[in-house]
């Protein structure tokens, strides 16, 4: 769990870039800050696993770039107003919302071994370190 932690870290320079540029208040700087720094220790958690289960550097970085890309999921549709371009789902929240949470859930699930998952049982590591089988 060190080496996510670092992820997270590296992420910590928005807030400073946003507190010079006085455009909001602290407070909600260092909130979002937090969320930033939990889920980007939390992807770090997921592509340590990854790429020692697969050995794939591609692989973790596309899947870096991917969620670079796409950001967090915008729950605008949860708002009744216009504030959002997903305030037009609004009558259909609960359904999206079960939507996320079986997504989330099979992401969940694919990370234990079992009838499917992910990634192979055994970590690709001991390959990497040792390409000749010493």
């Amino acid at each position: 769990w060190i080496a996510p932690l670092f992820f997270g870290t590296a992420h910590i320079h928005h807030a400073y870039q946003r507190l010079q540029s006085k455009a909001e208040s602290p407070r909600i700087i260092w909130l979002t800050t937090l969320l930033q720094f939990s889920y980007t220790s939390l992807f770090g958690a997921y592509v340590s696993h990854a790429f020692l289960r697969t050995g794939s550097l591609i692989g973790v970085t596309l899947g870096h770039s991917f969620c670079n890309y796409w950001g967090l999921p915008n729950l605008g549709f949860w708002s009744r107003s216009g504030h959002s371009e997903l305030s037009c789902l609004y009558g259909y929240r609960w359904i999206v919302t079960v939507v996320y949470v079986l997504g989330i859930s099979i992401f969940w699930r694919g990370f234990f071994p079992g009838h499917w998952s992910f990634f192979p049982e055994e970590s690709f590591l001991p390959s990497l370190l040792f390409p000749h089988g010493h």
